[in-house]
């Protein structure tokens, strides 16, 4: 797969895309800027997982201010999920696909029971074992 001018190795299963993988950057540039137009403000992002397979994404982050603070989901779109409970945490996840040479959003949540990641393999064709996050 190439990325930024150099052909990166592509396994056959997932990889966990670590800091200083050439994969890293340009994700999480893509993600950044989905969580920070999705709450409508500047984030940071504490990404707890990111795996990649077969031009597919799958993260497990933690938005934070651009001080490293937790998001004040009252202040969001979220507010009224924040306030029933059905926002309990702050994790989020994100489904990205490589499509004609650039990263795409594909699927974006909150961490709302029932995890709606749970779905996204079979709805997108995603493979899944990209969203095995406990050491999966």
């Amino acid at each position: 797969m190439p990325i930024d001018g150099r052909t990166v190795e592509v396994p056959s299963g997932p990889i966990d895309v670590a800091e200083g993988d050439p994969r890293h950057a340009p994700l999480l540039a893509v993600m950044h800027a989905a969580f920070a137009e999705d709450l409508e403000q500047p984030v940071l992002l504490d990404v707890q997982r990111l795996r990649e397979r077969s031009g597919w994404a799958f993260a497990e982050v933690y938005p934070r201010t651009p001080t490293g603070q937790q998001i004040d989901y009252l202040r969001t779109r979220y507010e009224d999920e924040r306030r029933s409970g059905i926002l309990e945490d702050d994790a989020a996840f994100i489904l990205l696909r490589y499509d004609n040479g650039v990263w795409r959003v594909r699927e974006l949540s909150l961490n709302i029971p029932g995890n709606a990641w749970d779905t996204w393999a079979r709805e997108h064709g995603a493979p899944p074992e990209i969203f095995h996050l406990a050491g999966g």
